[in-house]
């Protein structure tokens, strides 16, 4: 089958929706199928990953420079049919582009069925965010746009119930993202880690937050929880692994230097690739106490390498965390992390087999061969003889 993906912009990088596109395409075209991308990057622009050009067959740009209108204009939307016309289905990541609107509106009117990934750009947090305009957008086109798609695709049942919201019929499925665990099947050793960045993990428990620097993601409350764990005389390492914005990571430099934490609490930069996988390994406990997550990739992989995780109810898989025994799931707060934190230090077998049932839900659950022939099942049965009488109906 053919699958057309589309996604607005490379804006969205931050996001993850584009890495989500480029990862997606690149597992489908490996397995047989004819892949193609429709962005509104400009046609130089860096959106490829190299070892990803060859596999996906083409990448069309809708971009024509200084255009700035909401809609399509002619030009685009010829350079959009002519793609269109060998999809089997169109694949729209995202919300709140009315040029993805739009594109949608050109698939039906080709007869062409598609579906939407909404990348957790639902989720109350990210409403609250120009809430003016995006209740306008969803009065005006967002609606429809959902209600038409044949499929609404969550990557979790948290993310599932917020898109339900908006949705008079149930077409919203659970289909997670599909993580290649080649690099999780052999673990490097955590020495490794411990080496490089001075931890003494044997003797000190490392407590280990790493993701974007970032004030959603609540690390002040992690140094609450360090300053609660200190005064109780509980002895742990506290690293803060990520980078984002210099003024920020200075304010969080400033709050534990204030706190006289800095022995306790150590900033180590961006951290990747086998020394992040190392870094989890040698991590006692990992610790997001995050206000707002739609997936939260590095939980998934904390729980990859055997990391147990503490994390809120603001990560909208902490259902399926929790129903794994992969996860402690406590309130957003100092106090809440740094007693689940003393709970877990303190019965390292029970923190083991913790660790242990992550890791079976991970490599079973998001593995590319379990993953993969989802998607290609729910396009398989959107792309069946029903279809085209369902898209004539959505056009009334």
């Amino acid at each position: 089958m053919h699958i057309c993906h589309a996604h607005p912009s490379s804006d969205l990088r931050e996001g993850g929706v584009v890495r989500y596109v480029f990862d997606l395409s690149e597992q489908l075209a490996q397995r047989g199928h004819d892949v193609s991308e429709l962005t509104l990057d400009p046609p130089n622009a860096d959106i490829v990953h190299p070892e990803q050009s060859q596999l996906v067959s083409h990448i069309t740009s809708l971009s024509i420079g200084s255009n700035h209108a909401l809609w399509l204009n002619k030009q685009q939307i010829a350079r959009a049919k002519e793609k269109l016309s060998k999809a089997s289905v169109l694949h729209i990541h995202g919300m709140w582009s009315p040029h993805m609107v739009h594109l949608a509106e050109i698939a039906i009117g080709m007869g062409i069925p598609y579906v939407v990934t909404v990348h957790g750009m639902l989720d109350e947090v990210c409403l609250r965010k120009g809430w003016l305009k995006k209740r306008v957008f969803m009065r005006l086109c967002g609606n429809r746009f959902l209600a038409r798609a044949q499929r609404v695709i969550t990557s979790s049942l948290g993310e599932q119930a917020q898109v339900r919201r908006w949705l008079r019929e149930p077409n919203s499925i659970v289909l997670p993202p599909a993580m290649d665990l080649d690099a999780y099947i052999d673990l490097p050793n955590p020495d490794i880690a411990a080496d490089r960045f001075d931890l003494d993990r044997r003797q000190c428990p490392v407590i280990l937050f790493l993701s974007r620097l970032h004030p959603k993601k609540g690390i002040e409350h992690l140094i609450d929880a360090a300053r609660i764990l200190s005064d109780r005389g509980t002895h742990c390492t506290v690293v803060i692994a990520g980078t984002g914005d210099p003024a920020y990571e200075a304010a969080l430099r400033k709050r534990v230097a204030s706190c006289d934490l800095q022995d306790m609490i150590h900033f180590v930069g961006m951290v990747d690739g086998e020394l992040k996988r190392s870094l989890y390994a040698c991590a006692t406990v990992f610790a997001l106490p995050t206000s707002q997550e739609n997936f939260g990739l590095v939980l998934t992989e904390s729980c990859a390498c055997g990391t147990p995780v503490i994390t809120t109810r603001g990560v909208d898989i902490w259902q399926e965390l929790s129903a794994a025994g992969a996860a402690v799931i406590v309130e957003q707060s100092g106090q809440g992390f740094a007693d689940a934190i003393c709970s877990m230090i303190a019965d390292p077998k029970q923190s083991e087999l913790m660790g242990q049932k992550g890791r079976d839900w991970v490599l079973n659950t998001f593995a590319i061969p379990t993953v993969l022939p989802q998607y290609e099942q729910m396009y398989s049965d959107i792309i069946g003889p029903n279809t085209q009488k369902a898209i004539k109906n959505a056009c009334v």
